[in-house]
């Protein structure tokens, strides 16, 4: 198993590509936690990526979800299998007075 960290801000970033857990075969993605470390109450998006594309509404996961100050949020009940050059972006709505960061961690297998 497998575990990449990555700072979201709000412009949407890659929080896994799917040649991660294994250049050939994908990944099988267990669980992502999105941690609100800042001193705010902040929004995030998490979008699943098909190889070939790009980020934007028609590929949107998670869209303006609330996640309070100090607190995480945890994708864990869908396990998402991801091909090679298929991708996991995320973005938040960070403000510039934020006091920490806001980190995706994505838990994940080659398969």
């Amino acid at each position: 198993m497998a575990i990449q960290n990555t700072s979201l801000t709000s412009a949407p970033q890659e929080i896994i590509l799917g040649s991660q857990g294994d250049p050939n075969n994908g990944s099988a993605v267990t669980v992502v936690y999105i941690c609100n470390g800042s001193g705010v109450n902040i929004t995030f998006n998490v979008y699943a990526v098909p190889s070939g594309f790009s980020w934007g509404p028609s590929n949107i996961m998670y869209d303006t979800v609330e996640l309070v100050a100090g607190d995480t949020y945890v994708i864990d009940s869908e396990k998402l299998i991801l091909s090679p050059g298929d991708s996991l972006w995320a973005n938040c709505n960070v403000l510039g007075t934020q006091v920490g960061p806001v980190v995706a961690t994505v838990s994940f297998l080659g398969i």
